[in-house]
């Protein structure tokens, strides 16, 4: 079992200021490493079984300070990091899946490919109509209100069948995120193999929030609106083929601060996934941490 500190470390605006989160400066007011190494101390002096799950900045995009400057435990074996990862994490990297993976492992994926700490997919989630996970589904229906308003547009402009450009832009960013989902999948199983994720939500339904309302559908959700069922049946199965990549068993090397306090007993920690191919001349690395059903 784990406790994860703080969700989504984001500014907090205090009247006309607005105070942006740290990692690695020293200044107390905004150094969330710092914060994180206070609570993650106090959380093991009364449940050192428990494993302390520290998030990134930027809403929990931005794990880049860990390497430079690491959060520091008493138990340092019991200490995952967490990330977010959502089809908006990159706006800059829309329809270039090579560019979304390098921003990835700038931001996450070297603590992982470089076995240098255990990392946790904390969020993921994308829309459960088709659109949000088939590529090829998402493509088509793009094309086919695109051919649909090409046909159907009267003189002077518009739409009179009800194929508006609203629909089609529409269309078009569900085709980008179906890309981000395919683009995700198929990073994570190859260069991440194994990787523990949660996936965001299960809810059929949206809580009550400053832009949900209560009852209404959660687009995101795994369940249909009356709970009993999933949604649809290949949203689910798009999140399976997660659950169901392969998994290898790797012990985290020790601790690189020396004078870090180290355990006496075992962490007894899962790992999470096979080492990916070592780079020439390069150690390798491998995906460690527990399993997402652990924490």
């Amino acid at each position: 079992m784990g406790l994860e500190l703080r969700n989504e470390i984001r500014p907090v605006v205090k009247g006309a200021v607005t105070k942006l989160p740290t990692w690695g400066s020293g200044d107390k007011a905004t150094d969330w490493r710092l914060a994180a190494e206070r609570a993650g101390a106090a959380v093991q002096a009364v449940h050192p079984e428990l494993l302390v799950v520290v998030g990134g900045l930027n809403f929990g995009l931005d794990l880049s300070g860990a390497n430079a400057h690491p959060v520091r435990l008493p138990l340092p074996r019991k200490l995952v990091y967490s990330a977010h990862c959502y089809s908006w994490s990159c706006p800059e990297c829309r329809g270039n899946g090579t560019a979304w993976a390098q921003r990835v492992l700038e931001k996450w994926g070297y603590l992982v490919a470089g076995a240098i700490a255990p990392v946790w997919l904390a969020e993921i989630g994308t829309h459960h109509a088709p659109y949000g996970y088939d590529e090829a589904g998402a493509a088509a229906t793009t094309a086919g209100l695109m051919a649909a308003a090409r046909r159907h547009q009267p003189e002077g402009g518009g739409s009179d069948r009800g194929v508006s450009r609203e629909d089609v832009l529409a269309a078009r960013e569900g085709e980008r995120q179906a890309w981000w989902w395919g683009w995700l999948t198929r990073h994570v199983t190859s260069a991440y193999p194994g990787l523990g994720f949660g996936y965001w939500p299960l809810d059929g339904t949206q809580s009550p929030g400053r832009t949900r309302r209560r009852g209404a559908e959660e687009e995101y959700g795994l369940l249909g609106g009356d709970w009993r069922a999933p949604h649809a049946q290949g949203h689910l199965d798009a999140v399976k083929r997660l659950i169901d990549a392969p998994r290898a068993l790797l012990r985290p090397r020790p601790p690189r601060d020396a004078e870090v306090v180290r355990e006496g007993h075992d962490a007894g920690s899962r790992t999470l996934g096979s080492a990916p191919a070592p780079p020439p001349g390069g150690r390798s690395g491998g995906a460690i941490g527990p399993a997402a059903g652990e924490l």
